[in-house]
C-alpha cells in the first residue's frame, strides 16, 4: 500500500493563527485552541471532522454542534509507521511549532458547539 503524503508540512495548512480570516465559513479540518468536546475533553485543541454536507442545515446555516476530535501533542512517528498502524490518528505536523507533531484522535469524537 502506498499512502499519498505532503512534501512539506506547511502544505497542510492554508492559514494559522493571525492569518486566519475570521469571516470565512468553518470547514472540515479547522483546528481550535480551546474546544470543549462532550465526553472527550474540556478545553484543549480540537479539529472539525464533520463532513461539509452535514455541517449546514436549512438555509445554509451552521448546525448548532459539529463533529469534533481532540488534538494533542505526540511523539514523532516515522512516515513508514503510518502504513501499518495509527489508523485512529490524523497527523498534524508543525501545527504548533516546527518539527513537532500533533495528532487528532479520530476514534474519540463527539458533537460540540463551535
Amino acid at each position: 500500500m502506498t499512502l499519498e503524503t505532503w512534501n512539506m508540512p506547511c502544505e497542510l495548512y492554508l492559514a494559522r493563527g493571525g492569518d486566519v480570516n475570521p469571516y470565512r465559513p468553518l470547514l472540515t479540518g479547522d483546528v481550535f485552541g480551546d474546544a470543549d468536546i462532550p465526553g472527550v475533553q474540556t478545553g484543549g485543541m480540537g479539529i472539525i471532522v464533520s463532513h461539509p454536507c452535514s455541517m449546514r442545515g436549512t438555509g445554509g446555516r451552521l448546525q448548532e454542534a459539529l463533529l469534533m476530535a481532540a488534538v494533542a501533542s505526540s511523539h514523532r512517528i516515522g512516515k513508514s509507521a503510518w502504513e501499518t498502524g495509527y489508523s485512529g490518528l490524523m497527523p498534524l505536523p508543525d501545527l504548533l511549532e516546527s518539527n513537532a507533531l500533533c495528532v487528532a484522535n479520530t476514534v474519540s469524537t463527539c458533537s460540540s458547539s463551535v
